[in-house]
């Protein structure tokens, strides 16, 4: 779980920086890049998400590790670029990545009880500056891609291509989580 996630979270950035350079309107790609600014550590490179996902690891003595079955994440995160070069308007690209937020929240506390499945894990992952920021910051990531939504999508077209590309990340989310416990159940 943990070798995933930490791939995951350097994804991140990257795949929200191609939604910005695949969106061509200025104030589409202002209100987009918001997030990709905090994965990034907003100004901090001692705040990235995946070097702080890294140091919460080492203070609860979690050794991520690389497995074959990275392979088949690798290829989901694949999956959700090509996504974004479906996409024929920026109203798809704000869908998919409203649902690439949308659960945050529950996807947070998911790897932190998975994480911590002892007192001392628990308490040091709470302790992190990774889990500390995460649970402050999910909900205005939820909140910034629900406005980003109601800002862009006004029209039943715009809409309609919010929805389809929605689906594809809520079907994204499925995928990893079923693959992710099929990786903690062979463990």
């Amino acid at each position: 779980m943990a070798g995933v996630w930490y791939e995951f979270s350097k994804f991140v950035p990257a795949f929200i920086a191609k939604a910005v350079s695949v969106t061509t309107d200025p104030e589409h790609q202002y209100h987009l890049i918001q997030i990709a600014y905090d994965e990034l550590g907003a100004q901090n490179k001692n705040l990235i998400h995946s070097k702080l996902f890294l140091d919460a690891l080492d203070k609860a003595c979690i050794k991520p590790r690389v497995t074959a079955s990275l392979f088949a994440f690798k290829q989901m995160f694949t999956s959700l670029n090509e996504a974004l070069d479906t996409a024929t308007g920026p109203s798809g690209i704000i869908g998919l990545l409203l649902s690439f937020e949308i659960i945050a929240e529950n996807n947070i506390e998911t790897l932190f009880k998975g994480l911590g499945i002892d007192s001392e894990r628990e308490e040091a992952l709470s302790a992190s500056p990774f889990f500390k920021i995460h649970r402050v910051n999910e909900i205005e990531h939820i909140r910034h891609s629900v406005a980003n939504f109601l800002r862009f999508s006004k029209s039943s077209q715009e809409i309609a291509e919010a929805e389809e590309l929605f689906d594809v990340g809520i079907m994204f989310w499925h995928q990893f989580w079923n693959n992710m416990a099929e990786l903690v159940a062979h463990d």
